[in-house]
């Protein structure tokens, strides 16, 4: 495991008494799926921030059912797809979650 790199993180962890070796970077792959990588912190804050400006733009409103459970399918097939987790490795979002509002569109244009 890598120790952590900046100071400022350094501190933080000190003052809340968390040992560094309790910290795992957000970019290491989980267990049972080595090759998947969800993105960094930044890159998942940028999705999110562009996620809730189409929901203001494009109006809160619910998927139906069958188009929620067809895009969950898509991305279930998808090599993108971290089953542990149900979410994807491309976004880094949670797919529960995604596939229910009718602004969010999967990145990778399947759905």
């Amino acid at each position: 495991m890598k120790s952590i790199r900046s100071r400022s993180a350094r501190r933080l962890t000190q003052a809340r008494g968390i040992s560094p070796s309790r910290i795992r970077p957000d970019t290491e792959p989980r267990q049972g799926e080595p090759d998947k990588k969800l993105p960094g912190a930044r890159t998942m804050a940028g999705n999110a921030i562009k996620a809730a400006g189409d929901l203001i733009k494009k109006g809160f409103k619910l998927a139906t059912a069958e188009e929620q459970a067809e895009r969950l399918e898509i991305c279930k097939g998808c090599e993108h797809y971290i089953k542990d987790q149900n979410r994807c490795s491309e976004c880094g979002c949670f797919l529960k979650w995604k596939a229910r509002m009718e602004a969010w569109n999967c990145p990778l244009g399947r759905w």
